[in-house]
């Protein structure tokens, strides 16, 4: 019995040590995984800054979007959300679109440690808040006025809207005149 006992301990220890042993394979195996896939992510980081320094701003927009949902490192995440927030402001031609590019700022904003070691691009965060009010207005910029150009072809129409305005305008203070003309007429007949 004795012999049977130590022959089921030995199983026992036997069967724990390939388990720890086969555990510990899988475990190397799970951190060389997550060691590539955050270098390849790194790479990717490093292809879509290169992009967005091309001002290729598709394929920019496109790499630091998946990286902001993708990347197994954190820190590397919230990059790729600051460059993807980047990259829809530079785009940005609509309020809806500045709205947008605004809400990835903030989100980036949110997930910023509450420390940093270097510059702070969150100090940017009110002047950006303020910039689709400041495209209204002229700007000042530095001991010169600057006002945002609008396109030719808002020009063009805005023109054509005045000059129909100001055609309406003339004919009706035409018919006003003659109207007066005849009133005066028919009093100078009532006086004679």
């Amino acid at each position: 019995m004795s012999v049977l006992l130590c022959a089921a301990v030995l199983a026992a220890l036997l069967t724990v040590v390939a388990c720890t042993a086969s555990s510990g394979h899988r475990q190397k195996a799970e951190e060389n995984a997550i060691i590539e896939a955050a270098a390849s992510d790194g790479t990717r980081l490093k292809d879509a800054v290169t992009a967005f320094r091309a001002q290729d701003y598709a394929t920019a927009h496109d790499l630091f979007e998946r990286l902001s949902h993708e990347a197994q490192d954190r820190a590397l995440r919230r990059q790729a959300l600051f460059g993807l927030a980047c990259v829809r402001l530079v785009q940005a031609q609509s309020p809806e679109e500045m709205k947008r590019a605004l809400n990835a700022w903030s989100i980036w904003e949110e997930q910023s440690p509450p420390t940093v070691s270097s510059e702070d691009p969150r100090l940017l965060t009110p002047v950006l808040q303020r910039l689709p009010a400041l495209m209204e207005k002229p700007v000042r910029v530095i001991g010169r006025t600057a006002k945002p150009t609008a396109a030719p072809t808002e020009w063009a129409k805005t023109v054509e809207e005045k000059d129909r305005e100001i055609q309406e305008l003339k004919d009706r203070l035409r018919a006003l005149e003659s109207i007066h003309r005849e009133l005066e007429e028919k009093r100078r007949g009532l006086k004679e």
